[in-house]
């Protein structure tokens, strides 16, 4: 994740990911956090403050993970609605196409075009 100082144009560095690429960031724009997508985990990084980000050094950093639970609400769901699940992959893929030489494959999961390597 980037930053850019519009008055000045410079563009700062805010985290340093090693394994997977930031994904699907998104700003709050009354707190200045931005959470996103690195990997199957979610981030949040205060791009306001020095201290949480680092932002303006030559030390970026990995923003804090946030923790999810799957399975249910912590004590219950009160609604009375049955426990969340994570469905299978192999359930949501709707079709697939692998390329002639076997290095990709292609695939539509719930209607949506994804190519893998």
């Amino acid at each position: 994740l980037f930053g850019l100082d519009p008055s000045t144009g410079t563009v700062t560095q805010i985290t340093n990911h090693t394994k997977y690429h930031v994904r699907h960031p998104s700003l709050d724009p009354k707190s200045g956090r931005v959470s996103y997508q690195c990997g199957a985990d979610l981030y949040m990084v205060d791009v306001r403050s020095s201290s949480s980000n680092n932002y303006g050094t030559t030390r970026p950093r990995q923003g804090t993970k946030i923790s999810i639970s799957w399975g249910g609400m912590p004590g219950g769901n009160p609604l009375g609605a049955s426990d969340w699940r994570l469905a299978s992959p192999a359930e949501e893929v709707d079709e697939f196409a692998p390329s002639p030489d076997g290095t990709n494959v292609a695939l539509i999961i719930r209607g949506t075009l994804w190519e893998m390597a």
